[in-house]
């Protein structure tokens, strides 16, 4: 059984907490709806042991789902500085599963935080 998260604010109140907002110019968007986060970890095929790397990980929405789904490690690559505390919150809480890496990702090595038996996944997940 995956490792639980202990209990965590709604993102909602993440994001009123953190004082975040999306920025239109960074195309960002909350999916504030943790069934629907569900519902795109389900699809991705995110288990139970998996090693993840999430791209653009924003306030931590998927990436709850990720760690619920009981992904062993978790590496998200952020570049926007707002969203570090939020993510270092979800990082206690995961208990050493979850990894930040604050950089952009098109100047990121990704093999250097991506293991070879890891899933991507992205903002673009069909």
């Amino acid at each position: 059984m995956p490792p639980r998260l202990p209990p965590l604010p709604a993102l909602r109140d993440f994001i009123h907490l953190y004082k975040l907002r999306a920025k239109k110019i960074l195309s960002q968007n909350f999916l504030m709806d943790m069934n629907i986060t569900r519902k795109i970890v389900r699809a991705a095929g995110v288990r139970d042991g998996d090693w993840v790397c999430e791209v653009g990980p924003g306030p931590g929405g998927i990436t709850r789902g990720i760690l619920e789904a009981g992904a062993s490690r978790v590496d998200v690559i952020e570049i926007d500085h707002r969203f570090i505390p939020a993510l270092q919150h979800l990082s206690q809480a995961a208990e050493g599963r979850l990894h930040i890496h604050r950089a952009d990702v098109l100047k990121t090595c990704v093999g250097e935080v991506w293991r070879e038996n890891a899933k991507i996944l992205g903002d673009d997940v069909k």
